[in-house]
């Protein structure tokens, strides 16, 4: 029922309706602030990541070809806006990353968040649903519309190479 509803939505959305870009944003807005702000672990920067998420959406609902589905679609762009102010953080305090400053730091979370960074989308979604939304295996499938053998699959890659990702940057586990 909310497919068929979304699809209805995009329809509206794509001939420029602007009540259904605002019950869009009403359906989603919550459960995208509450992933944006699990992994920032800010609460101000996850609703604006969420307000960038819309307006990109907004930008380019003409285009969007329903290869998935909305909430999906909508929480990859707000995944990847978050983990791209994580990237940026990180770019400026790179300090951090040095071997002496590694000893030092004590906020693992953000050298987690980091290396998430550098996992590839494919991995990076599922293991995120799985860890830190806390989703089944069977619900992440239907969500990125795959088949639940490939998301085992994705998030046992993005486990290992993650690990080997925080060895990399010094992290004993």
């Amino acid at each position: 029922m909310v497919v068929e509803n979304d699809a209805l939505l995009i329809n509206r959305l794509q001939k420029n309706d602007h009540n259904a870009f605002r019950e869009l944003a009403d359906r989603y807005t919550e459960r995208l602030r509450m992933a944006a702000g699990k992994i920032l672990g800010d609460h101000t920067q996850a609703a604006d990541v969420v307000q960038e998420t819309f307006l990109a959406f907004f930008r380019t609902a003409g285009s969007f070809r329903g290869q998935s589905g909305i909430f999906t679609y909508l929480y990859r762009i707000t995944v990847n806006k978050a983990i791209d102010i994580i990237r940026k953080k990180n770019r400026e305090k790179k300090f951090y990353f040095l071997p002496q400053a590694r000893e030092e730091h004590t906020d693992v979370s953000i050298v987690v968040r980091e290396a998430l960074g550098r996992l590839p989308d494919n991995q990076r979604l599922p293991l995120i649903m799985a860890e830190i939304d806390r989703l089944s295996y069977e619900k992440i499938a239907a969500e990125l519309a795959l088949p639940v053998n490939t998301v085992r699959t994705r998030i046992f890659r993005a486990r290992k190479k993650l690990y080997n990702i925080l060895l990399q940057m010094g992290v004993t586990l």
